[in-house]
């Protein structure tokens, strides 16, 4: 059950960022307000099949996010194979479509959250735009016999308007997980001189028909804390686009991790990411689109004996517009989320949550530069 703020949300055009928006209280949208709904928002099936050192995963999964491709389809697809060298070293190689390993949240079953409901706007976005086809290599090697440290390091295609969305309608905060093949809807932004045709992306296509790469290192000690480092880069060539007008996005970005599980207070977790980085459409000389974006979360978990979940996450997250052409691409905001999860038996999950957001964005129409998108949220999940 979903309480939502007055505004209409991005998936209708409207200002709001957060899963769902208001209703239009008028037929031409200018008046929302606040609604109560009932939403069924994912069903995930997750198939794995082990040979040995050799994986199959296939993630297929309907939910009710705005789509206008259907609400079924593939989450993620690949094939992974694990060899252990000796106490000391081992390698793990994934081929598919797959997530790369960005966030700190998802470590639940179909890449789902196990701090809130609704993710940070970083991993938000990873949900939203970033699903490659990729061939990943990682190599894990215990430093030293105390601090295991993976080093990962992949090419990737399928993925070229990646970050094209962060220069559309900026940052977000929702749980919707996007399919491969389905086109992701933008807000109205005004001007729109460049905005893409239906206000919609297409994230998850191949344009200019060279890979781009990603990789990383994070080192942890056994039991209380790890730190990462990622980056990832597009390689996009300058001014290439497909039949459908679509343009390669060369997108670079950069992400510090931190995952803490204090000595002192073993119930106790923290976990921060910062992103930071580019993405530019167009030519190197005259860029129709280029945008620098930044987020950063910090998150404080308690867990109750009864491994119940009590979570409070600070967001901060902005885009800085850098070309000159009319659209007004800068946006600035921040969120509080506040979420307990009880888990039931085995299978069943009940929660709240509350996630109060304040955003700016001078571009979107209306004049509704801080909408009023706040969310409350009781849910259940079932797993089986």
């Amino acid at each position: 059950m979903v309480v939502t703020g007055d505004d209409q949300g991005w998936q209708e055009g409207g200002p709001g960022i957060s899963g769902y928006g208001g209703k239009a209280s008028k037929p031409n949208g200018n008046a929302s307000r606040n609604a109560v709904q009932l939403q069924l928002s994912r069903i995930a099936l997750v198939k794995t099949v082990d040979l040995d050192e050799v994986q199959l995963f296939v993630q297929s999964q309907y939910d009710d996010g705005p789509s206008d491709e259907g609400s079924l389809g593939i989450g993620e697809a690949h094939v992974s194979y694990r060899h252990r060298f000796d106490a000391k070293n081992r390698f793990k190689l994934r081929a598919g479509l797959l997530i790369p390993p960005v966030s700190l949240e998802h470590p639940d079953t179909a890449w789902s959250t196990l701090f809130t409901l609704t993710p940070s706007a970083i991993n938000t976005w990873i949900g939203e735009e970033v699903r490659p086809l990729a061939f990943e290599s990682q190599w894990i090697h215990d430093l030293r016999g105390f601090f295991p440290t993976t080093f990962t390091l992949a090419l990737f295609s399928n993925n070229d308007p990646a970050g094209s969305i962060l220069a559309w309608r900026g940052w977000a905060l929702h749980d919707f997980q996007w399919r491969t093949g389905s086109n992701l809807p933008t807000q109205a932004i005004v001007p729109a001189k460049l905005a893409p045709d239906d206000l919609v992306v297409q994230p998850f296509k191949e344009i200019d028909g060279r890979p781009g790469v990603y990789g990383g290192v994070e080192v942890s000690s056994p039991e209380h804390w790890s730190i990462g480092l990622f980056h990832s880069d597009s390689l996009a060539p300058e001014d290439v686009f497909d039949d459908e007008n679509e343009y390669t996005w060369r997108t670079r970005y950069t992400q510090l991790s931190l995952d803490y599980h204090p000595a002192w207070a073993p119930r106790l977790q923290l976990l921060s990411q910062f992103m930071w980085g580019n993405t530019w459409m167009g030519l190197d000389h005259s860029p129709g689109v280029n945008v620098d974006f930044e987020a950063l979360y910090v998150l404080l978990s308690y867990r109750f004996d009864h491994q119940a979940r009590l979570s409070l996450r600070w967001d901060e997250f902005k885009t800085n517009d850098l070309d000159s052409v009319g659209d007004d691409n800068d946006s600035k905001g921040e969120a509080l989320t506040l979420a307990y999860l009880h888990p039931y038996k085995k299978h069943h999950l009940l929660g709240a949550e509350g996630v109060l957001i304040d955003n700016e964005r001078r571009g979107n129409a209306r004049d509704a530069s801080d909408p009023d998108d706040d969310l409350l949220q009781i849910f259940y999940r079932l797993t089986f």
